[in-house]
């Protein structure tokens, strides 16, 4: 898993159910519970969305989760731009979390 900042999907099977931004995609997707994103983290009670995905996994709806992931270092040299701002990262996120429904995820 690298270490570079950038976006991560949580997928069931194929279908994305959660879109996150972070700026160690390793240490964000490899907490010391072996959780993905931390999704088993009990401190995480302000987050409907990520504790609604826990909950449908606890209860057996979501039975194959895995991750893919887009380095921002890739995203901003493929549109030719040095860096990319909190403001842009935050609108990829979005994007991302908005179309999530119309990519498709192959195995890997």
């Amino acid at each position: 898993m690298p270490t570079e900042a950038g976006w991560y999907i949580v997928l069931d099977k194929q279908v994305p159910v959660y879109v996150g931004q972070t700026d160690n995609l390793n240490g964000r997707l490899n907490s010391n519970q072996g959780s993905l994103d931390n999704f088993a983290n009990p401190q995480r009670k302000n987050d409907p969305e990520r504790n609604s995905v826990t909950k449908l996994s606890e209860i057996g709806i979501f039975t194959q989760p895995r991750v893919w992931f887009v380095k921002e270092r890739l995203l901003a040299d493929q549109l030719g731009i040095h860096s990319l701002g909190k403001l842009d990262k935050g609108n990829v996120e979005k994007f991302i979390n908005l179309k999530r429904g119309f990519l498709r995820f192959i195995e890997s």
